[in-house]
């Protein structure tokens, strides 16, 4: 019904009446792989929209989205927002992965003994955090050490570096791990996909959200979409010099 409705709004206006700016939240994951295939889309669609992206952790996005700070979130995991029309966009499957020198390929370890290895998570407003949380407490275990950061580049950067082991997307990562440069843990129990929405609150002075939801869904389809990302190559070399993770061994993540 909302769709229909803004579909009538823009007929009416026409595509060169949609113009200004057009705040998008982006998930980290997701500014890593098809977002230039999004703004794209945009771009020939509605030209005179001017993106403005805003990458960060999904509970931060949904803040923001619900404080109307941005316009469209595209986010990992449940959106518990009301008044919210929600497109799904995908999903990603979660491994806990290690570097070759910490970890076999394919070795088998249950929640205990992975509690035992350095952990590397996102801060609590990341899902993967209460994802990771919940299987661990589901082993009726609490990692021994949990080292928290706000960038998933950084965190990617420093398994691949050997400081710990963190659960991460299968699909984005699967041009290092056949290059032998993470190995992937066989673990029980599984974990679930992580899905991916793109969400939004209706705005009668923005009636084109339901049709940018629908791109982004298009752009988030297309082959290879969630696979493959070149930034993170040069992550692996070099860990943002912001000092993003503050809680690792106490120092910045530029003097790991």
């Amino acid at each position: 019904m909302v769709a229909d409705l803004a579909a009538l709004r823009v007929a009416a206006g026409g595509v060169a009446a949609i113009a200004g700016p057009l705040r998008i939240g982006v998930a980290e994951v997701v500014a890593l792989t098809w977002i230039d295939r999004l703004l794209a889309r945009i771009a020939s669609a509605y030209p005179r929209l001017a993106p403005e992206l805003d990458v960060g952790l999904s509970g931060h996005l949904l803040h923001k989205l619900a404080a109307r700070e941005i316009d469209l979130a595209l986010v990992p995991g449940p959106v518990a927002l009301r008044g919210a029309a929600i497109v799904e966009l995908g999903s990603c499957t979660l491994r806990w992965m290690a570097q070759p020198g910490l970890a076999r390929a394919g070795m088998a370890v249950t929640p205990a003994e992975l509690a035992e290895l350095p952990i590397l998570a996102l801060t609590p407003d990341a899902d993967v955090y209460t994802v990771m949380q919940d299987w661990f407490r589901r082993g009726g275990v609490t990692p021994r050490r949990l080292n928290r950061c706000n960038s998933f580049s950084v965190v990617v950067s420093l398994v691949r570096k050997g400081v710990g082991v963190s659960l991460l997307p299968e699909e984005l990562l699967g041009g290092v791990i056949a290059a032998g440069g993470l190995v992937v843990l066989q673990v029980q129990p599984p974990l679930a996909p992580v899905v991916y929405s793109a969400a939004y609150l209706p705005r009668d002075d923005l009636p084109v959200l339901p049709e940018l939801a629908q791109c982004a869904r298009e752009a988030a389809g297309l082959p290879q979409a969630w696979r493959g990302a070149a930034a993170l190559d040069w992550a692996a070399g070099k860990v943002g010099a912001r000092g993003d993770c503050p809680e690792i061994g106490g120092v910045g993540a530029e003097a790991i």
